[in-house]
Order: structure tokens, then sequence, then C-alpha cells
């Protein structure tokens, strides 16, 4: 990233940050190229579009590699317990919202994906929702950099924009961004995938126990898997 220049549009978010903050974030919206990217707080609602197959097309090297190598909360040994993640929990429990589009220009490799995150387990209308981004190669698949309006936003790796790579990750692996399916059919199809169906029951016929691993190949399970063959 190259050193920041004053954006043509900033948010009322950028306003509200002390000094030095402000500045870290502006140093997010301009590339070592000289490319500026918009302030995604300031584009319009009209300027963002809701459309699964315009998403980038990502994967868990590509996330893991950008969890490792910017500092944050994100080790080895936390990824390797992938399903333990507050941010794979998000988007199993539906906690990220509808995520928008923005692809910047026409001549620009990269886009941007905002989302609104419900953190923890909370639910209600009286639960915060954090407003997070991602800014994604279109072509490569290369994580740029992220934010959050949560406490950690501004170190780009907090578990709420985490959640959104996450999601993006998961509709990749499963087919959803390359069906040739109606744009409403596919987002019905990912409430399906991570919605989570809760039948009543008494507490006798619960079973409480541990369930067995499953035999399904986690991104994790995948790329141990390539480094034993390798």
């Amino acid at each position: 990233m190259a050193s920041a220049r004053r954006s043509s549009f900033v948010s009322q978010y950028v306003g509200t940050l002390p000094d030095k903050d402000r500045l870290l974030y502006l140093e997010k919206l301009v590339l070592t190229s000289g490319e500026e990217i918009p302030d995604p707080y300031s584009i319009g609602e009209a300027d963002w579009i809701v459309e699964i197959r315009e998403w980038p097309i990502i994967s868990w090297p590509d996330i893991h590699g950008y969890l490792i190598d910017t500092p944050s909360l994100y080790t080895k040994e936390k990824l390797r317990a992938y399903k333990s993640l507050d941010a794979v929990n998000y988007v199993l429990c539906g906690h990220v919202q509808e995520i928008k589009y923005h692809g910047i220009s026409p001549e620009s490799d990269f886009c941007l994906l905002r989302s609104l995150v419900l953190p923890s387990q909370r639910q209600g209308s009286s639960s915060t929702l954090y407003d997070a981004w991602v800014c994604i190669s279109k072509s490569q698949g290369f994580i740029l950099t992220a934010n959050c309006t949560c406490i950690a936003g501004l170190a780009s790796c907090c578990s709420h924009a985490a959640a959104i790579l996450f999601k993006l990750e998961m509709a990749a692996r499963t087919g959803l961004i390359t069906e040739e399916v109606a744009c409403t059919s596919a987002q019905c199809s990912w409430k399906e995938l991570s919605r989570k169906k809760v039948v009543p029951k008494k507490l006798k016929h619960i079973n409480f126990s541990r369930p067995k691993k499953s035999h399904i190949r986690t991104p994790m399970k995948r790329q141990k898997a390539r480094e034993h063959v390798g």
C-alpha cells in the first residue's frame, strides 16, 4: 500500500476516527500503483449490487495467507481448528447478512464486498450490527485489505471481515458463484446452505455426546492432504 492521499469522497465514518486512525484507514485506500480505492462507506446504496455471480472466486489458501500475513489474532494453530473460529460460525449461524458488490471501475482489477455482521451469538433488534468490507482482486482472488466498524476493524483482520471471506470461500467451494441459475435461485440456495434446521425435542431425547469427526474434507484437511502428497 502507498502513502495515503485524501480521497475525494470520504465517509462520515472517517470523520469519527482520531487523526492517527484516520491516516491508517486512508492508507488502505491507496495502492502502490497509485490507484485509489473509493471509501466503501461513502458509496451510495444504489451503486452496490446483490449478485452472487459477481463475487470473486477465492479459496482457502487465499484466506489462510491473508490472515497469517496480516497482524491479527489468527495464528496457524487457530486456523487448524477451522470449525471453531468465530468467523466461520458467524457464516454457519446466518450472522453474515446480504453481501453487496461494487466493481470500482471497469479498468480496476479490484472489487469491494460489504456486509453487516451480527457479532457472537446475540440476536434480536437490539443487537449491534457491524459494517464490514473487503477488497479483493477480481481475476486472482488476492485479498488486498479489509475494514470493519467494530473496535478491532482498523487492523484489517477482525472476525467480522473474516466472516465475509469465509462466506465467499464457501460459495465458491459449493459452486454457487459459477452456477448458471437466476440470482434469486442462487440466493435461496445460499440460505439453505447456511441455515441450521432445529427441531424441538424433549431433553430425554437429546443426545449431548460429542459428534463423530466428519469425513468431509474441510479446507484445512485438503491443505494437509496436499502437503502430505508433496
